[in-house]
């Protein structure tokens, strides 16, 4: 484990002229058991919140490298150069997701083993500029935790993936499209391997194509009235969305309403339509950027 060290030259140009307590002897060192972290800034609290900001970004290193060390990968079939720059964007993109995770959010300096600063004045310009070391314990036991903590929390997300993948199949709703496609957003966002992203952005594509193949199927018809179903792939489904309606010039009334069966029923009034007219009703409904449409044209008798 290597500290983050401070530019020896930003100490050389200033001057001590206060500090917390006796300099500890752990500063710019580290061990098994713990490491120390320093940070600057003109305001004191800006550089503890680096120093904490580094701890985090030093725990999360520590974790993504061993899970690269030990994990395998695709990139052995690539030349040397592009299978060097894959390992370096997964490697970066798995401590993007490490970040993420409860137990590295969840660090703070009131864990710290130790805290110390000192305050000096710029030789140059007589600026007041603060140096902020924190000592954080860190063993090889805790980080094996935090390496099966992730590892699990990682089969978790993909889990939730092959749950919505094995509901691809078996949708009741327009609104199980609508979740699912939700759902997925923080997943393409989460996974950091590029063969688990491409298969969200692959799920969640073939999903929205659904809304494309959503079609009004019609049940019955009767004077003053029309009942329909929603199919996709063969299979009846509901919406809680409601069409829009639209009647040629002398139809008036048009509602339009569940049957509790998974029908829906369109009403209308046709008291001013004529055989010789083209009467009709235009039911559209909007599922994603797609739109499925349906005439229901209809025959006035004499």
């Amino acid at each position: 484990m290597l500290s983050v060290l401070l530019p020896l030259s930003l100490l050389a140009e200033g001057k001590l002229v206060e500090r917390s307590g006796k300099r500890p002897d752990w500063i710019m060192k580290s061990g098994s058991e713990a490491f120390a972290v320093s940070a600057s800034d003109a305001d004191i609290n800006v550089a503890r919140e680096r120093c904490l900001d580094d701890i985090k970004a030093y725990i999360v290193n520590a974790i993504a490298s061993n899970i690269v060390s030990v994990e395998e990968s695709s990139t052995e079939v690539e030349n040397v150069n592009g299978a060097e720059n894959i390992r370096s964007t997964y490697s970066s993109e798995l401590r993007t997701a490490a970040a993420k995770l409860p137990f590295i959010t969840g660090i703070s300096l009131s864990n710290a083993a130790g805290t110390y600063w000192e305050k000096y004045r710029d030789k140059s310009d007589g600026s007041i500029y603060y140096v902020y070391h924190v000592l954080y314990p860190f063993t090889a036991g805790q980080l094996d935790y935090m390496i099966a903590q992730f590892k699990r929390y990682d089969s978790e997300m993909y889990g939730r993936f092959t749950a919505i993948k094995d509901a691809y199949d078996n949708i009741a709703s327009v609104g199980d499209i609508d979740r699912a496609i939700e759902e997925l957003k923080p997943l393409q966002e989460y996974f950091f391997d590029s063969f688990r992203k491409k298969e969200v952005e692959s799920l969640s594509a073939a999903y929205r194509k659904l809304y494309g193949t959503i079609s009004i199927v019609p049940v019955e018809s009767a004077k003053g009235s029309f009942t329909y179903m929603l199919v996709l792939n063969g299979k009846r489904i509901e919406s809680s969305r409601m069409p829009s309606l639209r009647g040629s010039d002398a139809v008036a009334s048009l509602s339009v309403k569940p049957d509790g069966q998974g029908n829906y029923t369109v009403t209308y009034d046709d008291t001013y339509c004529y055989p010789d007219d083209d009467n009709y009703i235009d039911i559209v409904y909007s599922f994603g950027l797609s739109q499925s449409r349906y005439r229901h044209s209809f025959n006035i008798e004499n």
